[in-house]
């Protein structure tokens, strides 16, 4: 008859290992494993964010940076604008008292300061460069003579190719032995005094 060892099974079976803290050591592993994973995430999330906002502030420095010279430029921009409207305020005033120098007001001048006692001027007229004077003698007509060569010859060239031309006065006068009066025309060319150049154009033709 066979013989059992009912305690030899019964020490196997005790001494049997368990299964359930392999699955728990496991477990752990993978849940170490998860933490290392979400921590990595985490820390490359991080990284990435902090680089994103160094971009932003460097960029948002560069606007600013852009900005404050742009503001700078339109300051300046203003100030040459202001200078120049300046400057060509000025300017605009010397042209208009160089035109009134040079013109009918600068002529009306020259001529009256060289009429002679007894000429008596009617009209002055002044188309283009031609000057036409008109007007009355009563009693000597070389006064209008002396007027023509005051004109051109002690004007330093402002008036040239003078040429008087007389007419008698429509009204004879009543006693014959009196000279009679004489109307004249004058006609010469206005040679305007030129404005003065530049101080730079006159150094460098000098130059």
């Amino acid at each position: 008859m066979p013989t059992i060892n009912l305690l030899s099974n019964a020490v196997a079976e005790k001494t049997a290992p368990s299964p359930a803290p392999a699955r728990v050591t496991g477990q752990i592993i993978l849940l170490v494993f998860a933490l290392l994973a979400i921590v990595t995430a985490y820390i490359i999330d991080s990284v990435k964010s902090n680089q994103k906002l160094t971009e932003a502030k460097t960029r948002l420095q560069k606007a600013q940076t852009a900005a404050a010279e742009l503001e700078k430029v339109k300051k300046e921009r203003d100030e040459y604008l202001k200078k120049k409207e300046l400057v060509e305020g000025r300017l605009n005033i010397i042209r208009k008292l160089d035109a009134e120098r040079r013109g009918p007001v600068a002529l009306m001048s020259l001529i009256n300061e060289r009429i002679p006692k007894g000429v008596k001027l009617d009209r002055i007229s002044l188309r283009g460069t031609v000057v036409t004077i008109e007007g009355l003698v009563e009693k000597d007509r070389n006064l209008v003579t002396q007027f023509a060569q005051q004109l051109e010859l002690r004007s330093n060239g402002l008036f040239t190719n003078v040429d008087p031309k007389f007419t008698e006065a429509a009204n004879p006068l009543p006693d014959p032995s009196e000279q009679q009066s004489l109307k004249f025309t004058i006609s010469c060319v206005y040679n305007p005094p030129q404005p003065a150049a530049p101080a730079g154009g006159a150094q460098t033709a000098a130059k």
